[in-house]
């Protein structure tokens, strides 16, 4: 809610909890809950002699999120990730991390596609 509001979100389905479905969650609270991952990624990712120091050399470079259903209010997911791309690029490599939401139904909420670009680093 307080998202939606504070980018002039007012659609219903944010703001209105007597709809039959209830509310639902802005489609941007991905990134709330995925970063969680992301910023702590050496904790998570299981990859043997990955160079993560290399980190401190990137950005947010790209972002794509494909909604499945929409996430509701309290659900409890767990969220799983992968590295889905290193691509070489002009201006360095592009990290690109898969994570696919699941609700407690083992039902697939959402996928989310983060990129970054590690300025100056060679793939």
């Amino acid at each position: 809610m307080n998202f939606a509001a504070s980018i002039q979100d007012g659609a219903d389905c944010y703001f209105d909890d007597l709809r039959p479905d209830g509310i639902v969650a802005h489609p941007m609270l991905v990134g709330a809950l995925t970063w969680q991952i992301s910023s702590r990624l050496p904790e998570y990712l299981i990859a043997e002699g990955f160079p993560f120091h290399l980190s401190q050399h990137q950005v947010h470079f790209s972002e794509s999120i494909f909604w499945h259903r929409p996430l509701r209010a309290g659900e409890q997911l767990t969220i799983e990730g992968q590295v889905a791309a290193i691509i070489p690029s002009r201006g360095g490599t592009h990290l690109v991390v898969q994570y696919d939401a699941y609700d407690s139904d083992g039902s697939l909420v959402f996928t989310e596609y983060p990129g970054a670009l590690l300025r100056g680093v060679r793939c």
